[in-house]
């Protein structure tokens, strides 16, 4: 009854299994069944238990919501936020990609700094030699394969986990976003994207996640920015 949600009685289950050409014999906790060498599926009592319900009938089970005994859990926080961020991204107006989690060396050390890529131990191509580093080679990669046929304008955003030797593994969101900075209407004209919409995206991320932004200038500028172009965005927890 444990497993089937349904007793069945002693006679029933003896004239069943005998009649499948088990022996039963008597015992302090029910039967002792010698299993006939034919039958190399049984093994264990649970496969008594499904043929006697299979030759009982199916149907005589009573369709039932198992009782829950313990509360479920809570679901992860994580999971939440990246719900919350997927659909924030989505109302901006940018459409999800998702791409491999191997690069090229090239394409990685060009969006690494400070820290060291991890190889590939039998990478399947050149192509997949390093774990990204970072989410941008691949949504560059994606934007330019807009670009070269024909569509200018592309906006993307990806959630996904980077890797290397210094920080692991960890989650982060990137954005690309090229040529139009707002969609076409008869009633304006139209502009290219330029750096003050990325830091209003920025500061829409940031309140999603109930934090503060601060953008200063960068000390060291990486070799994929445009000076000029490009800051280091401070986040801190809202007070």
């Amino acid at each position: 009854a444990g497993l089937l949600g349904v007793s069945l009685a002693d006679a029933e289950v003896r004239r069943v299994l005998e009649a499948l050409g088990f022996a039963l014999r008597e015992a302090e906790a029910g039967w002792d069944v010698t299993v006939p060498t034919r039958r190399v599926d049984v093994s264990r009592e649970v496969d008594l238990i499904e043929e006697v319900a299979r030759h009982c009938g199916f149907d005589r089970i009573p369709a039932t919501f198992p009782a829950l005994t313990v509360p479920p859990p809570p679901v992860d926080p994580r999971i939440l936020r990246t719900r919350q961020l997927r659909t924030l991204a989505r109302g901006q107006g940018f459409s999800e990609a998702v791409t491999f989690g191997f690069t090229s060396a090239p394409a990685a050390e060009a969006f690494v700094t400070g820290e060291t890529v991890v190889p590939i131990k039998n990478p399947l191509s050149e192509a997949f030699a390093v774990l990204r580093p970072s989410l941008l080679p691949g949504l560059v990669e994606s934007a330019g394969r807009n670009i070269r046929r024909g569509q200018r304008d592309v906006q993307l955003f990806e959630i996904g986990n980077r890797f290397t030797l210094q920080s692991g593994e960890t989650q982060a969101i990137a954005f690309i976003w090229t040529g139009a900075g707002r969609a076409l209407h008869w009633s304006e004209r139209s502009r290219d994207t330029d750096f003050f919409d990325a830091a209003s995206l920025v500061s829409v991320v940031a309140d999603a996640l109930d934090a503060s932004v601060l953008l200063q200038p960068l000390s060291a500028l990486p070799s994929f920015l445009v000076a000029g172009q490009a800051a280091e965005v401070v986040a801190s927890a809202k007070e």
